[in-house]
């Protein structure tokens, strides 16, 4: 081996030192995201309410087949129609 050559042992401080700077970067990149996630579950935790669906196997397959929408905007969209018509059915029915 000539004395231009490098060996493992000069190799590895640079290793190691990239491997320090590749942390670094995925922690503040984690920090990042920790605060965006917090930002945004704050954010939706105030703006909107959370509800669970079940629904028979297939069912969102037969959703995504005839529509080009979201599933949740789907089920909002059914919801909304759904709550006007009753909405309206229990005004006539006070009118009466």
């Amino acid at each position: 081996m000539g004395s231009d050559e490098l060996t493992a042992a000069d190799l590895l401080p640079v290793i190691e030192k990239k491997s320090e700077d590749d942390l670094e970067t995925l922690q503040k990149q984690a920090a990042r995201l920790k605060t965006y996630y917090k930002y945004r579950n704050d954010y939706n935790r105030t703006h909107y309410e959370r509800i669970n669906v079940l629904v028979p196997p297939g069912t969102k397959d037969r959703i995504r087949a005839v529509t080009d929408i979201s599933l949740s905007s789907f089920i909002y969209k059914c919801i909304e129609q759904e709550l006007l018509r009753l909405e309206a059915a229990q005004a006539e029915n006070e009118k009466a």
